[in-house]
């Protein structure tokens, strides 16, 4: 089933409220410590009872807001990241950080990937695997 057939039969939505830049801007820099501009959103979604609030972040080049597809499809992204990895290193190797790189702000992006695929989990419940293993991400 595709990701915008599983959001609209199990009613899935959002809040998206422009938000504030990063306090912390350390994972929108490049490898050259120059910071990357961004839009930001923060972002509630909603499935039945249960909701999560999170930053999301675009690019400048977008020319729309982000839909719930689009939101929905990085989360479970990112989520995946973390449960094909396992551990921090597996992770940080998988997505091509290495020796060079400060391990506290890598840390950092691990950290808040883990906390969203935990919410993630928690607000889709038992459809999680579903919608994380058993969807076709159309774009």
């Amino acid at each position: 089933m595709k990701l915008s057939e599983r959001i609209e039969r199990d009613k899935i939505t959002v809040d998206l409220e422009y938000g504030d830049p990063p306090s912390t801007p350390l994972p929108w820099q490049d490898h050259n410590g120059r910071l990357i501009p961004t839009i930001d959103y923060e972002v509630t979604l909603f499935h039945g009872d249960e909701s999560m609030t999170f930053d999301f972040h675009t690019g400048i080049g977008w020319d729309r807001e982000p839909s719930v597809r689009d939101i929905l499809d990085a989360l479970l992204s990112d989520a995946a990241g973390i449960e094909n990895a396992g551990c921090f290193s597996d992770w940080a190797s998988e997505y091509g950080y290495g020796i060079d790189d400060d391990p506290a702000s890598v840390r950092v992006i691990y950290d808040k990937c883990e906390e969203s695929a935990e919410n993630l989990r928690r607000v889709l419940g038992d459809k999680y695997d579903d919608y994380l293993w058993e969807t076709e991400h159309d774009r």
